[in-house]
């Protein structure tokens, strides 16, 4: 009798550990994905508003249209943009300087203009190179007689990168930000490319799970809610969390790997286990 109760002891206190470590995973996964979307919004805005400032100053009538891009291309490159262009309605840029640049998604970026919001959106230069664009209302003449619907100032995308994420090696999350797609528009660890959803069944090996908790994200990207999971792999669990980004149509998706705190538990665990029967045997001897 003794013998089974520290056996069931040992069990419920095992339990009980496992559960306190994902309480534990639920915490630091919520507080670090706040801080990052805190940290995204400080900088998204206070570069939105580095571009308002140009629609501000820049007055669209000032002098000739060669001025006024001088002025425009001046007052964006002492703020340290990549790229500088003027938007039309439909979504084509006239480029002030930097490389051509295209959106991925050009849709959902000029309606949020053309709504009279700032927004910002994923794109490329004519490179290939990765490009974080951001836009503001701003309406002046473009050079085909049209009028535009927007200024964008641009950035390459690891500027964003190395400001939202910490270095893969240092990092204890992996981090990325995608799209309702799944494909990705940063991500702080190099070792997956193509699409999230594919690559999830790569990353926990068991198709069947990987297909429920797509199916869930996806459901809860469409309802706007926040989402969190707890997925087994082929070597550890792992916590996901999925949170949506401002002023954009992105995703930040964080992913903690248990397998060094389940390590920890299965060692207390045995250490508890071994205390227990040496306890119940100094007991039974006595």
């Amino acid at each position: 009798l003794i013998i089974g109760l520290f056996t069931l002891l040992s069990s419920y206190m095992n339990k009980k550990s496992m559960e306190t470590i994902e309480e534990v995973g639920q915490l630091y996964m919520t507080g670090m994905n706040e801080q990052i979307v805190m940290h995204y919004e400080t900088v998204i805005e206070l570069r939105l508003s580095q571009v308002a400032a140009m629609v501000d100053t820049v007055d669209p009538d000032m002098g000739s249209r060669e001025e006024l891009l001088d002025e425009l291309e001046y007052s964006a490159k002492v703020r340290g943009f990549n790229y500088l262009a003027l938007c039309s309605s439909e979504g084509e840029f006239e480029m002030i300087y930097g490389d051509m640049v295209y959106t991925v998604d050009p849709e959902p970026f000029v309606n949020s203009i053309t709504n009279g919001e700032q927004k910002i959106a994923a794109g490329t230069d004519s490179q290939g190179q990765g490009v974080v664009l951001m836009g503001v209302p701003y309406a002046c003449e473009m050079e085909d007689g049209g009028k535009s619907i927007s200024l964008v100032g641009g950035f390459y995308t690891e500027y964003i990168s190395s400001a939202l994420f910490l270095d893969e090696n240092e990092a204890l999350v992996d981090s990325y930000i995608i799209r309702k797609d799944g494909s990705y528009v940063l991500r702080n660890s190099k070792r997956l490319s193509g699409n999230y959803f594919e690559n999830i069944s790569k990353v926990f090996g068991e198709e069947k799970a990987a297909e429920q908790y797509v199916r869930q994200l996806k459901e809860a990207m469409e309802k706007d809610e926040d989402f969190s999971a707890i997925m087994q792999g082929e070597s550890s669990r792992y916590h996901l969390y999925c949170i949506r980004l401002p002023f954009s149509e992105w995703y930040l998706v964080t992913v903690l790997p248990f397998e060094s705190l389940d390590l920890l538990i299965s060692k207390m665990g045995h250490d508890w286990t071994v205390m227990v029967y040496c306890v119940c045997g100094v007991i039974l001897v006595t």
